[in-house]
């Protein structure tokens, strides 16, 4: 199961979002590989995409969280 390490209000984003452990792991080392921004529907802030230092998978860190990222995909 996903461990939420925590949750927060994002002032950038002007969202809710979370940090998470590593989603196949379990980990929380990770280091940044680069910094991704919102290209298609222009939401404010960064998303840091890492990699566990454990296992090598990539996952955006911290990341909206689900109620949060309906926002991101407009019908």
């Amino acid at each position: 199961m996903l461990e939420v390490v925590r949750s927060f209000e994002s002032a950038e984003h002007g969202e809710l979002q979370e940090d998470i452990a590593c989603p196949l792991c379990g980990a929380h080392k990770t280091s940044q590989v680069l910094l991704a921004h919102d290209l298609l529907f222009a939401q404010p802030g960064s998303y840091p995409l890492v990699r566990c230092q454990s296992c090598a998978m990539e996952y955006v860190n911290p990341r909206p969280t689900g109620t949060a990222l309906g926002r991101h995909y407009p019908s």
